[in-house]
């Protein structure tokens, strides 16, 4: 793997999984995870993908739509986030997480007590 200046990765050789969660908005306390998506990177390469919208109550709000691409008919009839959840930990085994934005994300999947950057607390990233 390279970065954009074509610099090894520090982690190039490594196991882990990226993740990335898209939401109905900004504030966990009344916001939802509409998508879960991830890639598991084995040895610098992709090995698999995991992606799955998650089922949504009513509408989503414009910004969301304009944002994201995701509409509402997309996410009709897809399963709830503990079923994706459930999907995401099987998918992921025990290998370490990282995600842009970590923040955001830990602080969403906190709200549904799933708590997976635990053990590699230390190799969250921020997306600059």
């Amino acid at each position: 793997m390279t970065d954009k200046k074509g610099s090894a990765c520090p982690f190039s050789c490594e196991r882990f999984v990226l993740l990335d969660i898209e939401t109905s908005g900004l504030n966990e306390t009344c916001d939802r995870v509409i998508r879960v998506s991830a890639d598991k990177i084995i040895d610098g390469k992709l090995s698999e993908r995991f992606f799955s919208f998650v089922a949504f109550p009513g509408e989503l709000p414009r910004e969301v739509v304009g944002l994201t691409g995701i509409r509402d008919e997309m996410l009709k009839g897809k399963p709830d986030l503990d079923t994706v959840l459930e999907r995401f930990t099987q998918f992921r085994g025990d290998l370490p997480i990282y995600a842009d934005n970590a923040p955001f994300v830990k602080k969403f999947l906190k709200k549904y007590e799933l708590d997976i950057f635990e053990k590699n607390e230390e190799k969250l990233r921020r997306k600059k």
